[in-house]
């Protein structure tokens, strides 16, 4: 009997010292949330429509994931409509999908530079219309801030199009093309679905 309760003594002491490391060692874990999938919307497109005494219409939508902590996945589609002075009109919808680099390990947030592809079709009309297919490749750069649940995003990245844009007959000369300037422009503004918890000082990476 006297060695059973002392078993059940040493048991319950064992326990009671587990417990107290456990909660020493939490109370040392530093944790941090960032947002783990983001809608928005970019008005970037916006700018493009009325650049150059354009009169017309643009918006983007997007999606992103975090991957983990310094890595996501990014999608967006988009849209532009805009007449020129000349009373040529132009109509393009776009696709693109990115992978980003957070190097701060700040996933889906701060500093990131990324790299992205997609395919644009432009339709161009003067007198009559023509279908043109472009592929792309758009490196980027910007700066993403959140609070509560919002975010906004503010980067810019250079358009490399592969494929040849096809032009009515009677628009000649690069003022009457008007053509989309290379350099795009993104401010998206949106909100945090979720976030994702990152440790510090322990061993979860945020994924």
């Amino acid at each position: 009997m006297k060695k059973l309760l002392i078993i059940i003594l040493m048991i319950n002491l064992a326990i009671l010292v587990f417990s107290q490391e456990t909660v020493n060692s939490n109370e040392n874990i530093i944790k941090q949330e960032y947002p783990k999938n983001i809608l928005a919307i970019n008005i970037g497109y916006l700018m493009q429509a009325f650049r150059d005494g354009r009169t017309g219409f643009g918006l983007g939508v997007m999606y992103e994931h975090s991957l983990n902590n310094y890595f996501s996945m990014f999608i967006e589609s988009g849209g532009i409509w805009y007449v020129q002075k000349n009373s040529i009109e132009r109509l393009q919808f776009d696709i693109t999908g990115y992978g980003r680099f957070y190097p701060q390990g700040t996933s889906l947030a701060k500093f990131f530079l990324g790299l992205g592809m997609g395919y644009s079709l432009v339709n161009i009309k003067y007198n009559k219309a023509e279908n043109s297919h472009l592929f792309k490749i758009i490196p980027e750069l910007g700066y993403k801030y959140f609070w509560n649940k919002g975010i906004l995003e503010l980067g810019f990245g250079y358009r490399f199009d592969f494929g040849e844009i096809n032009y009515p007959n009677g628009i000649v000369g690069k003022s009457d093309k008007n053509i989309l300037s290379n350099i795009q422009y993104r401010i998206l503004g949106g909100f945090i679905l979720n976030n994702r918890e990152k440790i510090i000082n322990g061993e979860n990476d945020g994924i």
